[in-house]
């Protein structure tokens, strides 16, 4: 069960009762294998920026990369940025909330596994 699944439920009962229709979409997005380095970050599929589904689940595999290796997820954040990379107070405030607490980054997946072979 996912975290916003009780959620969903209520809002489709408040939809039916007015007689309206709402569509919550949401979609998988599985990594088969986590990248080591940014040019394997650029290589995922997703890194085409496709759609906001795509873009999401980068920043948060960005952001579950910085207990371990700060560099690479501002690396990676700063790519899905485009030309405007993160601010020092961008990058301040992102080591105040992940610094030496993994969990929190994580806490955004639904069910992750992780698996890298």
């Amino acid at each position: 069960m996912g975290l916003f699944d009780n959620l969903r439920k209520k809002v489709d009962e408040v939809a039916k009762k007015a007689g309206e229709s709402i569509s919550i979409r949401y979609k998988d997005i599985v990594f088969p294998k986590l990248p080591d380095t940014i040019e394997e970050f650029k290589e995922l599929p997703q890194a085409k920026l496709e759609n906001p589904y795509d873009t999401a689940a980068l920043t948060v595999l960005a952001f579950c990369f910085y207990p371990e290796n700060p560099d690479l997820s501002i690396e990676m954040l700063n790519y899905l940025r485009g030309p405007r990379p993160l601010s020092n107070v961008d990058i301040q405030f992102i080591e105040a909330r992940f610094m030496d607490k993994d969990y929190v980054p994580r806490s955004y997946f639904k069910g992750a596994t992780y698996q890298n072979d």
